[in-house]
């Protein structure tokens, strides 16, 4: 039997995701929660369930940014290419 991941395991994985793969996670859970809430409407109100997701989405923007923004990404992305293919000497900033 395996040991179910911790949710700072799976933060600490999902961090090390490109941008647009933390996107897809995310829009993956979404719809996860979603099927959820709609599996469980008749335990619980409407009221709850949109209550309990908004205090979701509350926790996720508590969490605050972690990882650069896209174009922090693309601009390193091209300073690295820049260095390997011209040395460190030769990078703008």
């Amino acid at each position: 039997m395996t040991t179910p991941v911790t949710l700072d395991q799976a933060l600490t994985i999902a961090r090390q995701l490109s941008p647009s793969d933390r996107a897809r996670l995310v829009s993956q859970l979404v719809t996860e929660l979603a099927d959820l809430r709609e599996a469980s409407a008749t335990e619980s109100s409407a009221t709850d369930a949109w209550t309990r997701l908004e205090a979701f989405w509350q926790s996720i923007e508590a969490l605050g940014p972690a990882a650069p923004s896209a174009t922090e990404q693309l601009l390193e992305d091209r300073r690295t290419r820049q260095e390997t293919l011209e040395g460190s000497d030769h990078v703008h900033s």
